[in-house]
């Protein structure tokens, strides 16, 4: 049966491959020891494909008849991680260090675990075990700061960098983990030379332009290409360093967004705006470098833009108009959570607890993407109306997401586009923000915000955002009153 198994694999028919392998370790006996990794790998595989229940019933079958093998409980330990259950996945972790020579190797990957369900002490602990008495490794030493800004304790962050960094100048090697810690904490200078590595971090390969890269000099006589990349927020943010690249080229092209094209057609009127596309159309351009590049290219470091972006003037009066006309108070738009792939749980707040917020006379306006109905729903059961309206796809082309936004007198959201979106175009806004790795760019309360006109209210630590959401309720009731 294990032969089957093994030449389903190779074929890639993962349901022949989970049936023999389920034959293989039905009959009570142990599994012969070379068995284990093939199976284990196996589990992987079917939950890859989406056959997650006999990818579970392989684990547990696997357990069962190699206990003693720290590989298998792993493989479950992985298996319980993908569907949430994090107190599954840390005592099967447990359990193979318990079972192994050597439990270093699994340590960064408990931390991680405990990380994920809020244990920040145990977590830390992990973390300088695995590091031992000398701590010489930066991506543990990056975990390491990652937890203590989850707790919220930003000396010992700075403290876990800077003995990251001091590796990194001796043996002249970077970390993915670290260069993204690095701009979590708004250390820029530090990043700055590896920021090529976020490639690896994000694991997208950068947009196959032929031409030479820009490297910031004056190019009077050329074209500069400037591509976005990896999300919308970073296309935006990038988009205010786009007039320092005018100033030192003849032209420049910006590749973008299909969503954002038109929006930045009219922000950027001298400069040509391509929807991005694959594969890519090639540009008359002489150089190139991405958007996020362009930190290096310019030499920037954290600092407030003024507004760079425009909304239609029509849309937006139109839609301040229709707004008005719902009630007293200031418009306030409001985004509670976010869609962010790497960080859904930790960006996302509960509407249920911004009471503080809604707890005001003011027409609030939803902001937020995707199906509103229910939250909005017992918000309005409790005294709180938030207003959709249906005729903006928050989803949809950008052009009208931006003059909503725009006809609006504050904005509070989480770390999301709209966060994005309300700073690039100067409406007074609170962006909430988790601690730990849930943040990004240099957004800390102790760093200058990429946008004028933008508070950060940033959680006391990672989880609660009791701190965070009291501190956009200050900033509303300092630029409008309180009734």
């Amino acid at each position: 049966m294990l032969e089957k198994t093994l030449a389903a694999m190779r074929t890639r028919d993962w349901t022949a491959a989970a049936e023999a392998a389920l034959a293989a370790t039905a009959a009570d006996r142990p599994l012969p020891r070379p068995a284990v990794p093939m199976l284990t790998k196996l589990v992987g595989l079917l939950r890859k494909s989406g056959e997650n229940a006999a990818a579970a019933l392989l684990a547990d079958r696997v357990v069962a008849r190699a206990p003693d093998e720290p590989a298998a409980w792993l493989a479950r330990s992985q298996l319980a991680q993908h569907r949430g259950d994090l107190a599954a996945a840390i005592s099967d972790t447990r359990a193979a260090m318990a079972r192994s020579a050597d439990p270093g190797p699994a340590r960064p990957r408990l931390a991680d675990l405990l990380y994920e369900a809020g244990d920040l002490e145990a977590a830390a602990s992990e973390l300088r075990l695995a590091l031992g008495p000398n701590g010489q490794d930066p991506a543990l030493l990056a975990r390491l700061a990652d937890v203590a800004d989850a707790a919220g304790d930003t000396a010992a962050m700075h403290a876990a960098l800077d003995r990251a960094m001091a590796v990194r100048r001796t043996t002249g090697v970077g970390s993915p983990v670290l260069l993204m810690a690095l701009l979590r904490a708004g250390r820029l200078v530090d990043a700055i030379p590896d920021l090529d590595l976020r490639w690896a971090a994000s694991g997208a390969p950068p947009r196959p332009f032929p031409q030479p890269p820009w490297d910031g000099g004056a190019v009077p006589d050329r074209t500069v290409l400037v591509w976005g990349e990896q999300g919308l927020g970073e296309e935006i943010w990038t988009a205010a360093l786009l007039p320092a690249v005018a100033a030192r080229a003849s032209h420049v092209i910006l590749e973008c967004a299909p969503r954002l094209a038109a929006l930045f057609r009219r922000s950027f009127p001298a400069m040509t705006v391509a929807a991005r596309c694959d594969p890519p159309e090639v540009p008359a351009a002489d150089l190139q470098t991405s958007g996020v590049g362009l930190l290096r290219a310019l030499d920037v470091r954290p600092a407030s833009h003024a507004p760079h972006l425009r909304a239609d003037p029509a849309q937006t009066a139109a839609l301040r108009a229709r707004y008005r006309r719902l009630g007293a108070g200031p418009l306030v738009g409001v985004s509670w959570r976010s869609a962010n792939r790497h960080a859904p749980t930790a960006k996302a707040s509960r509407l249920d607890d911004w009471g503080p917020i809604l707890d005001r006379a003011a027409v609030f306006i939803d902001l937020q993407y995707g199906d509103t109905d229910a939250e909005r729903a017992a918000a309005a059961a409790r005294g709180s109306i938030i207003h959709r309206d249906p005729a903006v796809d928050p989803l949809g082309d950008l052009d009208m997401v931006a003059a909503q936004t725009a006809a609006l007198d504050a904005v509070v959201t989480v770390s999301n586009t709209t966060a994005h979106l309300a700073g690039a175009l100067g409406v007074p806004s609170a962006v909430l923000l988790p601690r730990g790795r849930g943040q990004v760019w240099c957004w800390l309360d102790a760093a200058t915000p990429w946008y004028a006109g933008q508070r950060i209210c940033r959680q006391a630590r990672a989880g609660d955002w009791s701190a965070a959401i009291a501190g956009a309720a200050d900033m509303l009731d300092g630029r409008f009153g309180r009734e």
